[in-house]
């Protein structure tokens, strides 16, 4: 466990170290290609946006699903209660 939070803290200090370097290496990209560079950014936006997007979906199915699926028991369980209430 130690040895890999040493590895780890290892990592990010070099990842810290070339932080420095990130705004001219953008800026290079950007201005070699500015209109890719866009389109890269609008792609990461909406792969970021479509796994919360497919979970919003499926719950909204789900929840619609299940009453419908249920519907029929759960009337059957009711008038079961209703007939055997006096047992």
């Amino acid at each position: 466990m130690l040895k890999d939070a040493l590895f780890l803290g290892a990592k990010l200090r070099r990842l810290a170290a070339q932080l420095p370097y990130l705004p001219r290496t953008m800026g290079l990209v950007w201005t070699a290609a500015r209109g890719w560079t866009a389109a890269w950014i609008a792609v990461l936006l909406v792969q970021g946006v479509l796994p919360v997007a497919t979970v919003y979906l499926t719950r909204t199915v789900v929840n619609r699903l299940i009453p419908a699926l249920l519907g029929p028991m759960v009337l059957m369980w009711s008038l079961m209660l209703v007939i055997f209430d006096g047992y």
